[in-house]
């Protein structure tokens, strides 16, 4: 009788452990939605607060669309901005970046009491282009820093309209050339409104558009952890990531162990550092697949 009985106490046996383990699955899954949700709910506390932040603090204004005879076209959601003024049978086209780069200020101890440590002079790569028309072959192109009071010119060469020569020679640098001709060249860009002027506007414009386009991209972040949170699921696809315009892109993938920031944070805008910071102790080891939404 006991020998007939040794194989339904088999079966019993592997329905208990089949049924334990499956208990323990769907408790580690309770336990892993559970953090992510409360990972979820953090960052949009975070999101809330910096965003809150941002606006009250340095509120950005409307983008100036014009600049003395120059139409300023602001290109919402990217790193650059273009400029463009008809002169005549002349077209004159300027395309500035986003604060890219830093120096320290040429300020010496002499010249200032107390030394600002966060005292910095923000760079702007600048593309001068001037073409005489539709009808002409060439166009002249000046590739330029604009610096927070003045314009530094860096190369000086043509380029055929229409075709983009692979590694095109480009002369040498500005610095180098005859002073007359240097000179010259400074008066012809001078003429057309490439000047210490134009330096300055383009920073403070470029100052308002970086808070523009931070308070973007922290909405944007906002609104997609917010409309896609239930398809937030830890194994639901391979790695993946989070695509906003402008500003430090935030990339949260299936198999990082932390967040990834680009580009490189100045110096003189230390609060999104700090928000780096924050994100980065709200991740807490908590690993999130998100798919790719592209916002511009």
């Amino acid at each position: 009788m006991a020998r007939w009985l040794l194989p339904y106490r088999g079966l019993l046996r592997l329905k208990s452990l089949a049924s334990s383990s499956a208990s323990a699955v769907i408790s580690r899954s309770y336990i892993s939605e559970m953090r992510r949700s409360a990972f979820r709910e953090n960052l949009l506390r975070i999101l809330r607060t910096e965003i809150a932040y941002e606006v009250e603090s340095r509120p950005p204004s409307q983008p100036e669309a014009a600049f003395r005879s120059f139409d300023v076209d602001d290109r919402p959601g990217e790193q650059w901005i273009q400029l463009r003024w008809s002169r005549g049978r002349e077209e004159i086209k300027i395309e500035a970046t986003m604060f890219d780069g830093a120096a320290p200020s040429t300020r010496s101890a002499a010249a200032s009491e107390v030394a600002d440590a966060g005292d910095a002079r923000l760079h702007i790569s600048l593309m001068v282009e001037v073409s005489k028309g539709d009808d002409s072959e060439f166009a002249l192109q000046f590739a330029c820093s604009a610096w927070p009071d003045d314009i530094e010119v860096e190369k000086v060469f043509p380029v055929r309209r229409g075709h983009a020569a692979h590694r095109q020679y480009v002369g040498p640098d500005f610095k180098d050339l005859d002073e007359e001709m240097r000179d010259t060249l400074l008066e012809y860009l001078e003429e057309r409104g490439v000047n210490d002027e134009l330096a300055g506007f383009l920073h403070g414009y470029m100052a308002n558009k970086d808070r523009t386009e931070l308070v973007r991209w922290l909405r944007n972040i906002e609104s997609y952890v917010k409309k896609y949170k239930r398809l937030l699921q830890s194994n639901c696809c391979s790695d993946m990531a989070i695509s906003c315009p402008a500003g430090p892109f935030l990339f949260l993938t299936e198999t990082s162990t932390s967040p990834t920031f680009g580009p490189t944070l100045l110096p003189s805008y230390p609060e999104k550092s700090q928000l780096s910071t924050k994100l980065l102790s709200s991740w807490n080891n908590t690993k999130l697949c998100l798919p790719m939404v592209n916002y511009y």
